[in-house]
């Protein structure tokens, strides 16, 4: 899938993408504790924003932003949404407390930490 990417931050700093079907399935089947509250970005095709003016990931997933947060985007564009995960029932979660919506691109790695890198050209990857 180029977009729809679901992942989380983890307390070390790195970021693990995680699938978004994986997560909707523990959800559902119990393990509700084990998500509510995570630190995730997601990254999804913009398509509008819902009756309730959140907006419509395109996947099964809303994202509650505030208004300072929402920009005009065009339909199609590649979105990265930072925020944590909400319970809406037991059956339903969405993504709260953003942080950051931003532009991204297909090609984006949201695992890629965002440290200045210092290449060693000297060693070789194993």
């Amino acid at each position: 899938r180029l977009y729809g990417g679901f992942h989380f931050h983890m307390p070390d700093g790195e970021i693990v993408p995680v699938s978004f079907d994986q997560v909707k399935s523990e959800y559902t089947h119990g393990q509700q504790s084990k998500y509510a509250g995570r630190r995730v970005t997601v990254k999804f095709m913009y398509s509008g924003l819902d009756e309730n003016g959140d907006i419509d990931t395109g996947f099964g997933l809303r994202i509650r932003a505030e208004e300072k947060y929402l920009q005009d985007w065009k339909k199609g564009q590649i979105l990265a949404a930072t925020g944590r995960i909400a319970a809406k029932s037991r059956d339903y979660f969405m993504i709260g407390e953003v942080e950051e919506i931003r532009l991204s691109t297909q090609k984006e790695d949201l695992t890629v930490s965002d440290e200045p890198k210092t290449e060693d050209h000297t060693k070789q990857e194993e």
